[in-house]
């Protein structure tokens, strides 16, 4: 995995991307040959990579089942992990409102 990224399987989010990467080469997703890929464009970050391509792998897994024929949808919000699905303005914890606390960091 270090030729993916330089450390990705030190941190502490390698453990959820190494259970994805199992659940996706199970459902016969093309791991090897399409990791590299999903990897480089654009570039994994220097913070948290693994949850990044962990990220990407869920979407891309989701994309190959639909088209693959499925008939689930390609991508949802109900896939991602709370930090990263869309929430509306007025939603509390959305985008636009207001934390009686202040924002979290």
């Amino acid at each position: 995995m270090d030729t993916i990224h330089p450390g990705i399987g030190a941190g502490e989010d390698w453990p959820a991307l190494a259970a994805e990467l199992d659940q996706a080469a199970a459902s016969r997703f093309h791991v090897t040959d399409r990791l590299p890929a999903l990897a480089a464009d654009p570039p994994l970050p220097q913070r948290r990579p693994a949850t990044e391509l962990r990220y990407r792998l869920v979407a891309g897994t989701r994309g190959s089942q639909a088209a693959a024929g499925s008939g689930g949808p390609a991508s949802s919000a109900a896939d991602l992990p709370p930090d990263r699905a869309e929430r509306p303005r007025d939603s509390p914890g959305g985008r636009g409102a207001s934390h009686p606390q202040g924002p979290t960091l």
